[in-house]
């Protein structure tokens, strides 16, 4: 009877611990052979384009430009060339290099970082861990998860394509035909050097009248876009040919408070000698990835910096914490006990303007950081919940305690996550709830043998 007074009492002790409770890790805590988990804060991640043009003088253009007047009008004019690059090449005497951020091709994507200020431990109790059945799945930065979300996405290399062009302006010149200034004759001017052109846009003009015949469609193709090609070629020769590198470039900045509420934050822009993305040095320390680049320096900007890209922020007016207010959701306390934390993401929009205050991109994200914290009702003894390993968000629960149940599904958000991030699964019969059984069954037993002496 004694060792059955001892059975029942540690099942009484027992089914009182029933409590899914966590706890603030303090740094420096001993966190040996225990559970722990963060909940993630929110970076801003972008890829952009920079595209490089190198134009190279052909053969005839520096000396005939500068003895020429004519020539520039010309190229510019008749043959729709750009009148910028003809006169930066005069005026390096040589190669002229250009690049350009391809604003139409800037893609940007909310990331997630592990929020160092959020990390919880399980409090060690063998109570918890005798009553509770524990399942939970991690990514590699320790935030509950089990499918790759973009808080996986941080590959941000720097690679580059190349590309080689000719200046192919060839159409232009059988649609307008090069026009000389007005009393002068093509072939005569700047020492007959546009002659061979001419020349050339007749041979074109001619098989355009007068095509081959008995020849397939496909040689009449072939045939045409060789003389195009011989009209490109001399094109070159008489101004420049031009090469293009586009280069990927893919970096992320944590949002810090500095991101929170701006009117045209200035962000980067490229530095014209050499094709480097200057960002705005007043957020360089924000710069999560790349740490060490020649492709991406900081430098401080100035209202003559009119040429970055600029950021603007709102929040958004139909936000769940507007209202409810931040204040209903308390902050947990370091070393007090509290159910599974969660975020409850701030949403906000992001604007990305041009250099003529022309909109990018725009988008609306949920903040981790710029939220608050909740947390499950630390009395549940069984709880069945997905958390959003983005944003750290609640997505789905359905909890059950000794005074209540509820199998209701809470959502945020929209559409539930397809991956299960996070679950504490309804628990198996443990050995204590087995011994339980065994123990009603002798029960039960012992009564029946007492009542059969008795008939007898």
């Amino acid at each position: 009877m004694k060792k059955l007074l001892s059975l029942f009492l540690v099942i009484a002790f027992a089914s009182c611990s029933n409590k899914v409770i966590v706890q603030k890790a303090v740094k420096g805590e001993l966190l040996t052979n225990r559970l722990f988990y963060a909940l993630p804060a929110n970076s801003l991640d972008f890829e952009v384009k920079i595209k490089e043009e190198v134009f190279t003088p052909g053969p005839y253009f520096l000396d005939n430009a500068k003895a020429c007047l004519d020539y520039i009008t010309i190229g510019a004019d008749s043959l729709g060339l750009d009148k910028k690059v003809l006169a930066e090449m005069i005026a390096a005497s040589g190669n002229w290099t250009n690049y350009e951020l391809l604003a139409d091709e800037i893609k940007w994507s909310e990331g997630a970082i592990p929020d160092t200020s959020k990390i919880y431990i399980f409090k060690n109790e063998s109570k918890f861990y005798k009553d509770n059945a524990l399942a939970l799945s991690f990514n590699s930065d320790w935030m509950i998860s089990q499918g790759t979300i973009s808080s996986e996405n941080k590959s941000f290399e720097i690679f580059t394509t190349f590309i080689s062009t000719g200046v192919s302006v060839a159409a232009s010149v059988f649609k307008s035909g090069v026009k000389p200034p007005k009393g002068k004759s093509l072939p005569e001017i700047c020492d007959k050097r546009f002659a061979r052109l001419v020349k050339l846009k007749k041979t074109y003009e001619d098989f355009q009248m007068n095509p081959l015949k008995d020849v397939t469609a496909e040689a009449l193709e072939l045939a045409k876009n060789v003389r195009l090609k011989l009209i490109e070629k001399e094109i070159e020769a008489l101004f420049y040919k031009k090469k293009e590198t586009v280069r990927v470039m893919r970096f992320s900045l944590y949002l810090s408070e500095k991101f929170k509420d701006v009117s045209e934050l200035k962000l980067f822009k490229v530095r014209n000698s050499d094709g480097v993305l200057l960002i705005n040095a007043a957020i360089f320390d924000d710069l999560l990835w790349p740490k060490k680049s020649s492709y991406i320096i900081g430098q401080s900007f100035s209202a003559a910096d009119a040429d970055a890209y600029k950021l603007t922020t709102i929040n958004d007016s139909k936000n769940v914490l507007d209202a409810l207010g931040t204040a209903s959701f308390p902050k947990p306390v370091a070393r007090l006990n509290y159910g599974i934390v969660y975020n409850v993401p701030r949403n906000q929009w992001f604007y990305l303007t041009d250099m003529d205050k022309k909109l990018v991109k725009e988008s609306r994200f949920p903040i981790a950081q710029w939220g608050t914290e909740n947390a499950l009702d630390p009395r549940l003894n069984k709880a069945e919940f997905t958390i959003d390993s983005l944003t750290g968000r609640l997505v789905k629960a359905s909890m059950e305690s000794k005074a209540w149940i509820t199998s209701d599904k809470i959502k945020t958000g929209g559409a539930l996550l397809p991956q299960l991030d996070s679950v504490i699964r309804k628990p198996k019969p443990t050995a204590v709830k087995q011994l339980e059984d065994e123990v009603k069954e002798l029960e039960l037993r012992v009564k029946k043998k007492e009542a059969e002496a008795k008939l007898n």
